[in-house]
């Protein structure tokens, strides 16, 4: 059983608040004209919240299977990696598309520096630079992650709630 269960169970409720919360705000999107801004942040904060939960998530399951500590934060920096770069990729590419806010000012204050941490906290699990901070490296992704998404979220209330033209 790993030590950091109780941390990785608080994650994935908190992440899947946030992906319900997305969810419930893109109800009181005006459905007669839905703006392709508020659905494409809409998708990107309920991936981002189904990528907490999974990762928070997957370590537990992976545990399960008598895997040592060091080879499931492996495993699973691996797939979160993964995910969190086809995540990446689509929010990059529909930034092309629609206004995400990837390139306004406090996009550079909070989402990439986060995503840095996420990106460099990951590859070091995934290398294993220092198993011995293992855990802390993959709950420090998760932390960022998760003020990625709590980012994304604002921004996409933002977009909702702005009073109509």
């Amino acid at each position: 059983m790993l030590a950091e269960q109780d941390a990785l169970g608080l994650v994935a409720e908190i992440a899947a608040a946030i992906a319900g919360f997305a969810a419930l705000a893109g109800v009181f999107t005006d459905r007669g004209d839905p703006t392709a801004q508020a659905f494409a942040r809409l998708r990107v904060v309920v991936s981002s919240g189904l990528l907490l939960l999974l990762s928070a998530v997957g370590p537990i399951i992976v545990s399960a299977f008598g895997l040592a500590d060091e080879t499931t934060w492996r495993v699973c920096s691996a797939v979160a990696f993964g995910v969190n770069a086809f995540i990446l990729f689509q929010g990059l590419s529909r930034s092309l598309e629609v206004d995400l806010p990837l390139r306004d000012w406090d996009a550079y204050v909070v989402f990439w520096p986060t995503e840095a941490v996420c990106q460099l906290t990951l590859l070091a699990n995934i290398f294993g630079i220092v198993p011995s901070l293992a855990a802390p490296l993959y709950l420090a992704f998760l932390y960022s992650a998760l003020v990625q998404t709590a980012w994304i979220f604002l921004e996409l209330l933002d977009v909702v709630f702005q009073p109509g033209d």
